[in-house]
């Protein structure tokens, strides 16, 4: 056991505090936090947790984590960041052109501008020849239906006054009941809503809709646990932005729909992005003062 591990344990037992009653308030693993008292930090995965964990432990028993990183930092070992391959980028020096390619160059413009010239004007010849040269058609009268409109007229004329009142009243009646849209009744938007927030946990709600996709993408290289309403485990594995083996994930997505809870562990969220039905969560807590976090969402489907 390293003096920082049993700095630690004394802390704990001083506050009256089990394993499991730190586990309950850090959201640590159990094993992880025997792990610190020990000073056996190979089970934790990668030394940015160690510093993370060591960081809750002292906060749960009363430690101020600053000081404990200034009195043991020889202990505790330094977070490393993996560097990422930076992608080069080439550029191909031109070529000198032939002599023949360069006439080609020269006139090819001045080829294209003569072709749009020519265009142009065998277009306004077109319109000149179609509409200059065309007159009026004269619509010779049908004699047959002029004594039809004729018949018509003579009919109408015999129409009292409040017949025809009547029946313009009548079809403004009916254009003006097609004029009026139909009312669109609007469906109820999807809702993610902030219920709670303590220390590192925060809870939402999600509402308004009957489907629960839960998709978790790494922009760096971050540790993600999922766990269901029955607290079961369906994910605990490391994310990474730029997968170098076939074992490795950069995003992982669950369907939850018939799931009424879902928690979710981040080791890191500034490099952690979670989706709800392909919507961004926003962080009621800010990333950058709690990088490990807790995300408890409900998720109550509308009733018929």
């Amino acid at each position: 056991m390293t003096e920082l591990g049993l700095r630690l344990q004394e802390a704990r037992k001083e506050k009256g505090l089990s394993i499991e009653d730190v586990a309950e308030i850090t959201k640590i693993q159990k094993r992880y936090l025997i792990g610190l008292e020990e000073g056996n930090y190979d089970i934790i995965p990668g030394k940015f947790y160690v510093r993370a964990f060591i960081k809750q432990y002292a906060e749960a028993v009363g430690l101020d984590p600053d000081q404990i990183f200034e009195e043991y930092q020889n202990e505790i070992p330094s977070a490393i960041h993996d560097e990422l391959p930076s992608q080069l980028s080439r550029v191909q020096s031109r070529k000198k052109l032939s002599p023949g390619s360069s006439k080609l160059v020269e006139w090819a413009p001045k080829a294209l501008i003569g072709l749009f010239i020519v265009g142009a004007l065998v277009l306004v010849y077109y319109l000149v020849q179609k509409y200059a040269g065309s007159s009026p058609d004269v619509v010779e009268e049908d004699p047959a239906y002029q004594d039809r409109v004729n018949i018509e007229q003579a009919n109408g004329a015999d129409l009292p006054v409040e017949s025809i009142d009547q029946e313009e009243k009548e079809n403004n009646e009916e254009d003006q009941q097609a004029d009026e849209p139909e009312e669109v009744v609007e469906e109820p938007k999807q809702e993610l809503n902030v219920l709670e927030t303590k220390g590192s946990s925060t809870t939402y709600e999600l509402v308004n809709t009957d489907t629960f996709e839960l998709t978790i993408n790494s922009l760096g290289e971050t540790w993600v646990e999922v766990y269901d309403s029955n607290n079961k485990q369906l994910l605990g594995e490391t994310l990474v932005q730029s997968p170098k083996s076939p074992n490795q994930k950069q995003s992982v997505t669950f369907d939850m729909s018939n799931e009424k809870q879902v928690r979710i562990r981040i080791g890191r969220a500034p490099d952690t992005e979670i989706q709800v039905n392909g919507e961004p969560l926003q962080y009621a807590i800010s990333p950058t003062e709690r990088d490990v976090q807790t995300i408890t969402i409900t998720f109550t489907p509308p009733t018929e």
